[in-house]
C-alpha cells in the first residue's frame, strides 16, 4: 500500500499490489475502487478477482483509517541539494522561505505541520528517543515507566540516558511517538540521542564497556529505522558520526551538529552527501569557515553566534544559512520506499 501526500479531499489509484490515496472520504474512495476493472489498462489478464478485492479491501482500509500521515512503506527521499530551515532546536530563529525540509518540534510545534505540509515543505519532526525528556506530554503522563528506562543523568541537559538493554520497554515507550507522528502529518522523524554506547555516563552506569554497549545500541537504532519506514515515515540520523559508516543505509538523511568544529564530516560526505542524501550540519560560533568548508564537504550547513561547549545558540541569535533559498516554487516530492509508485 502507497498513498500520496494527504489533503483533506482523496484520490484513490488502485491496482493489484499498489494503492495511491489523498484522503477526503471512505464514500468517494469505495466509488473509485468499484470503478477499477478489467478495463483498466493496469489491470493484467491473468488478474484474479478475489485477489484483486482482497487488494482493494486493504486499500479502502488505508483511507478508512484517516491517518493524516497515512502512506504505508512510502516516505519523501531527501537530496543532498535540498534547503532546509530548523524550528525544532539550537535556540536560534530560522525563516521556512525557500526551504524544502522544515525540522520541527513534535510536541511544542505541532501546529506547524499541517501549515507547513500544504506550503509543500517535507516535515521532520524532532523528539529525543535515547533520553527521557521529562517536560513532553507522553513522559508526564506516564512517568513511573519512563523512570524504570532511566539509567543516568545526561551532561548539561535536564533529561537522562535510556537503558538501551531494555529494548522491548523502549519500544513500548518510543513506539507510540512514531505513531504519532504519522497521526500528525509529518514526513520524517528525527529521532536524537541514539549513541548511548559512546558517551560514558551511559554505558558506565549499565556497568559494561562502550564495546558492550555497542550491539545494544545498534539493535535500538535498527529498531527505529525499521519501524519509521514501516508506518511511512523517513528517517534521520543524528550525529553519531562513529556509527554512519555501518548504518548509513538504515536511514534517508543525515543532521548532524559541530562535525565542522570536531573535524569529523568525512563520514557524513562519504555516508551521505556522496549518495546524493542531505546532511543538514550546523556549527554554534560561526562564521568563521564554515561555508566553505561546509560546501567542500557536500554539506548543507548553517551557523548561528553562540556556543560550540554549549551547544546553543546565544540569546535572540538567527541561522545563518550557507546556501541560498530554493528559488521559485518549491519542486514536488519524491517518493520512496517499497510502495513508492514509480514517476
Amino acid at each position: 500500500l502507497a498513498a500520496a501526500r494527504p489533503r483533506l479531499r482523496a484520490e484513490v489509484t488502485w491496482r493489484p499490489g499498489v494503492c495511491r490515496t489523498r484522503l477526503n472520504s471512505t464514500r468517494e474512495a469505495a466509488a473509485r475502487l468499484r470503478r477499477v476493472g478489467s478495463g483498466s489498462a493496469m489491470v493484467s489478464r491473468a488478474w484474479k478477482p478475489s485477489l484483486a478485492i482482497a487488494s482493494a479491501a486493504a486499500c479502502l482500509l488505508v483511507v478508512a483509517a484517516g491517518l493524516p500521515g497515512a502512506h504505508a512503506q512510502q516516505w519523501p527521499r531527501v537530496f543532498a541539494n535540498y534547503t532546509w530551515a530548523l524550528k525544532a532546536w539550537g535556540g536560534a530563529a530560522d525563516s521556512v522561505d525557500g526551504a524544502m525540509v522544515v525540522d520541527v518540534d513534535i510536541d511544542t510545534q505541532v501546529d506547524l505541520i499541517k501549515p507547513l505540509r500544504d506550503a509543500g515543505h517535507i516535515v521532520v519532526c524532532y523528539f529525543s528517543v535515547g533520553t527521557v525528556e521529562p517536560w513532553r506530554n507522553d513522559v508526564q503522563a506516564n512517568e513511573s515507566a519512563w523512570k524504570k528506562a532511566c539509567v543516568a543523568q545526561m551532561s548539561h541537559w535536564e533529561e537522562c540516558w535510556m537503558d538501551i538493554r531494555k529494548l522491548p520497554l523502549l519500544q513500548s515507550l518510543q513506539g507510540p511517538r512514531f505513531r504519532r507522528a504519522v497521526d500528525e502529518g509529518c514526513h520524517a522523524v528525527e529521532p536524537d540521542n541514539i549513541d548511548c554506547y559512546a558517551n560514558p555516563a551511559c554505558y558506565q552506569a549499565m556497568g559494561i564497556s562502550s564495546a558492550q554497549a555497542k550491539p545494544y545500541q545498534l539493535a535500538f537504532n535498527e529498531w527505529q529505522a525499521t519501524y519509521a519506514h514501516s508506518l511511512g515515515l523517513g528517517v534521520a540520523m543524528k550525529n553519531a558520526v562513529d556509527l554512519v559508516a555501518q548504518t548509513h543505509h538504515w536511514y534517508d538523511f543525515a543532521i548532524n551538529e559541530q562535525c565542522q568544529y570536531y573535524q569529523e564530516c568525512g563520514a557524513e560526505t562519504d555516508g551521505f552527501a556522496r549518495t546524493d542524501r542531505l546532511v543538514a550540519q550546523v556549527e554554534y560560533n560561526g562564521p568563521k569557515d564554515y561555508c566553505s568548508g561546509g560546501r567542500s564537504a557536500g554539506l548543507m550547513s548553517k551557523w548561528c553566534d553562540g556556543s560550540q561547549d554549549s551547544g546553543l545558540c546565544g540569546h535572540g541569535a538567527t541561522w545563518h544559512d550557507c546556501f541560498a533559498p530554493w528559488a521559485g516554487s518549491l519542486p514536488p516530492i519524491v517518493w520512496t520506499g517499497p510502495g513508492a509508485v514509480a514517476q
